[in-house]
C-alpha cells in the first residue's frame, strides 16, 4: 500500500504555518520542519511550481492565486450541481447491502449519498449498517438510524469536519467493507486526488483498511487531477460520476478493472 511520504508532509506544514504567518523565511523552515536550509529551498521550490507560494527574498509567502483553503467551502459547495450529486448518491447507496461497514467521507457529494442511505434504511431495504465518517454534518443526517462513529480530531471549519492525527488513527482502526470517497480531481494516469493534504490522509487511511474503495465525483473533475495523489488508480473499485463525462474518457475506463457508473440528474426524480 501507498503512503504519504515525509515529503508531503512538509508541504502540509510548510502550508499550515504560511496560513498565519503568511510568509515564511528559509531559517523558519529549516527550523520548523527540522531540515537543512538546502532542503528547506528545495521544498519552496516545489511548491513554488504548484502556484501554491511565490519565492521572496530569503523565504516564500502564500500566492495570492493560492486557492487551497478558499475554493472549497462546504456551505458553498453544497449548492452546486444538487441534481448531478443526488443522482451520484442514489447510485452509490444501491451498492449498499446489511450488514455492511463503511467508511465516509466529508463532502457535498457524500453527503447526498449519506441521505440516500438513509432513505433506505427508513424503507426497510437496509439494516445493521455501521458508519463511519470524519464528517459533522454526515453523523447528523444519520442521527440514530444506525450505529455511528465519528472520528473527532482537528476541526476544520471549511468542511464541517475533523482531520488530523487522531482522526486518522480512528479511521485506521476498522476494516471496512466499502468506502466512500470524494475528490478534487482523478486522472486515469494518476488516480484520485486532493488539494488538501489533511483530507488527503484520511481517505488513504479509509482506502487501506477497505475491501472496495468508490469514488463519488461530478464528471469535470476527470482528467483533471489536483495536487495530492491519495488514491492510485489501481486502488479504485468503481467510480460513480454523471453521464457527461467525455466518451473518450468512457472508453479509456472500459479497458481498465475500474467499474464505470454514469448516471442521469434526472435519476434524482422521485
Amino acid at each position: 500500500m501507498k503512503s504519504i511520504g515525509k515529503t508531503e508532509r512538509h508541504y502540509s506544514l510548510l502550508l499550515n504555518a504560511l496560513k498565519t504567518q503568511r510568509q515564511l523565511s528559509t531559517k523558519e523552515a529549516a527550523s520548523l520542519l527540522n531540515v537543512s536550509e538546502s532542503t528547506a529551498r528545495r521544498l519552496f521550490g516545489e511548491l513554488a511550481k504548484s502556484g501554491k507560494v511565490i519565492r521572496t527574498f530569503g523565504g516564500i509567502a502564500y500566492s495570492r492565486n493560492n486557492t487551497e483553503n478558499e475554493d472549497y467551502i462546504f456551505s458553498r459547495e453544497v449548492l452546486q450541481h444538487t441534481d448531478i450529486k443526488t443522482s451520484i448518491g442514489n447510485a452509490a447507496a444501491e451498492t449498499l447491502h446489511s450488514g455492511d461497514i463503511i467508511y465516509i467521507d466529508a463532502g457535498s457529494t457524500t453527503l447526498q449519498f449519506a441521505q440516500a442511505v438513509c432513505q433506505r434504511i427508513e424503507s426497510g431495504q437496509l439494516s445493521n449498517l455501521i458508519v463511519v465518517t470524519n464528517s459533522i454534518k454526515h453523523t447528523r443526517v444519520f442521527g440514530s438510524l444506525c450505529t455511528v462513529f465519528t472520528t473527532g480530531g482537528e476541526y476544520q471549519e471549511n468542511s464541517d469536519s475533523f482531520v488530523g492525527a487522531l482522526a486518522e488513527d480512528f479511521v485506521s482502526k476498522f476494516n471496512y467493507s466499502k468506502c466512500f470517497l470524494g475528490c478534487d480531481g482523478a486522472s486515469l494516469s494518476q488516480g484520485a486526488s486532493s488539494k488538501n493534504l489533511d483530507s488527503a490522509r484520511i481517505s488513504q487511511c479509509a482506502l487501506n483498511r477497505s475491501s472496495q474503495t468508490y469514488l463519488l465525483m461530478v464528471s469535470h473533475k476527470m482528467e483533471h487531477p489536483s495536487f495530492y495523489c491519495f488514491a492510485p488508480t489501481h486502488m479504485i473499485d468503481c467510480i460513480i460520476t454523471d453521464d457527461s463525462l467525455n466518451p473518450e474518457i468512457k472508453a479509456a475506463y472500459a479497458r481498465t478493472n475500474i467499474r464505470l457508473v454514469t448516471v442521469s440528474p434526472e435519476a434524482a426524480v422521485g
